[in-house]
């Protein structure tokens, strides 16, 4: 079963960290509190996101006990259930905020994303940056969750060496079980395409992906 979670997102002048982070718990929150009415497993939970939200997935499967992102919600039915979550599907995702922030900062200075997101310049605020780059989170204490990374190799927005790349390193390091499927000639923003399609981006991603479900969760 597939829930869609919302969340914030940024506008200028509007930050939206940790607030977005807050949203993808309260969505694992819901969905364990829900378990025995919507009928799933409480314990078989994973996040799957792309692009940015891959950097919220992440962050929330990896961080989500960090004081930084707990109890958002105290009033919330939910507050209390546990947001921890069996595996992550990170796909072309940012998971290092100041190397993109520098990207957006060559391409598009006017309008830096990552800076609107932040409500900050890594210059303001480095530890913030820290706090919110989901690399920071591959340690051996969170290794028992199951990765797959997914990313092309002609991604024209997010730098595939170092965002998939390093992250996948930094979670080799720690020990964690985790599977890749690169995918030749893809740019950015191909998820959704049609699994139909000959040859499609998402068709060759689909049965790697469910394979690794099927081990991890």
């Amino acid at each position: 079963m597939l829930f869609a979670i919302s969340y914030r997102v940024a506008k200028k002048g509007q930050k939206m960290f940790p607030q977005a982070v807050n949203d993808v718990l309260a969505g694992v929150q819901f969905v364990r509190g829900s378990a025995a009415q919507i009928k799933v497993d409480p314990a078989r939970i994973g996040l799957l996101g792309a692009s940015a939200g891959a950097h919220l997935a992440s962050l929330a499967a990896l961080g989500g006990e960090s004081p930084l992102f707990k109890g958002a919600y105290p009033n919330d039915a939910h507050a209390a259930v546990s947001t921890k979550v069996k595996a992550l599907i990170g796909v072309y995702g940012v998971y290092d905020l100041v190397e993109m922030w520098q990207r957006y900062q060559l391409q598009s200075p006017r309008e830096n994303n990552i800076e609107n997101f932040m409500g900050a310049a890594p210059m303001d605020d480095p530890r913030l940056y820290f706090d919110a780059s989901p690399i920071n989170y591959a340690t051996f204490a969170n290794n028992q969750i199951g990765v797959f990374l997914s990313v092309g190799t002609e991604d024209d927005l997010v730098n595939r060496r170092a965002q998939t790349d390093a992250f996948l390193l930094r979670l080799k390091q720690a020990n964690f079980f985790v599977r890749t499927c690169i995918v030749q000639g893809a740019p950015h923003y191909w998820l959704n395409d049609p699994i139909e399609e000959p040859a499609s981006y998402f068709g060759f991603l689909a049965p790697r992906l469910m394979r690794f479900l099927q081990e991890r969760l």
